[in-house]
C-alpha cells in the first residue's frame, strides 16, 4: 500500500505580503482594497491574513513603512543646509513630479494618498507618517528665514500634495513639472536676501 507525502506549503514570507500589500494600496488607495483582495494576492485565506498583520489597516501601515523606506523623496538630498532655499524647493517640486509619475500603475504619493482614506484609522496613520517629512520641509523653510515660515511651510506641503493628486489623475510627467517650475518660481520673494 502506496502512502500520500503530503507536500508541505511554503512558510508565508510576511514581508513580501508587505511589498504585495504596498503595490495594492498605492494603485487602488486603502478604501478600494478589501480583505478578499490582499487575500487574493497574498495566496492566503482571512485567519492568515489577520494572525500575520493584525487587521487591514496594520498591514497597510506596513506598507506605507515600507514605501516611506523604499520610495520617499529624498528630502535631505534635496533639502540641504548649504541650498538656496527658492531653488531648492522648486527642486523638490520637479521631483516629486518625477517621484509620482514614474510607475505605470502607482501613482502619487502612497502617504499623501492614504491620508485621504474614508477609514478614520488608515488617515491618521498616514497623517503620522507624513508629520515626518512635513516637518523636515518646516524645519528647512525656518531655518533659511523664510519671511513668514508658516504660511511658506503651508504652500510647499499644498503644491506636493496637489502634485500627488494630479498624478493620481493621469497628468503627464511634462505637464507636472511645467506646474512645479510655476509653483517654485512664487517661493522666489518668500525668503530674505
Amino acid at each position: 500500500m502506496e502512502t500520500k507525502v503530503r507536500k508541505r506549503r511554503p512558510a508565508f514570507d510576511r514581508e513580501e505580503g508587505v511589498a504585495i500589500a504596498q503595490g495594492l494600496f498605492h494603485e487602488r488607495g486603502y478604501d478600494a482594497v478589501g480583505v478578499a483582495d490582499l487575500c487574493d494576492a497574498l495566496v492566503i485565506v482571512a485567519p492568515s491574513l489577520y494572525a500575520a498583520y493584525g487587521s487591514k489597516a496594520e498591514l497597510f501601515n506596513r506598507a506605507m513603512k515600507r514605501y516611506v523606506e523604499t520610495d520617499f523623496l529624498p528630502l535631505d538630498d534635496i533639502l540641504t543646509p548649504d541650498s538656496k532655499p527658492a531653488e531648492a524647493l522648486t527642486k523638490l517640486f520637479v521631483r516629486a513630479t518625477e517621484q509620482y509619475t514614474r510607475h505605470d500603475k502607482w501613482k502619487g504619493c502612497m502617504v499623501t494618498e492614504g491620508m485621504r482614506a474614508d477609514d478614520e484609522t488608515a488617515r491618521n496613520m498616514a497623517a503620522e507618517l507624513a508629520k515626518g517629512g512635513a516637518d523636515i520641509i518646516a524645519n528647512y523653510i525656518q531655518e533659511h528665514h523664510a519671511r513668514d515660515p508658516e504660511r511658506v511651510t503651508d504652500y510647499v506641503l499644498m503644491t506636493l500634495r496637489g502634485l500627488s493628486s494630479y498624478a493620481c489623475l493621469g497628468y503627464s510627467t511634462e505637464r507636472l513639472t511645467h506646474c512645479a517650475e510655476m509653483a517654485g518660481r512664487a517661493l522666489d520673494d518668500d525668503f530674505a536676501s
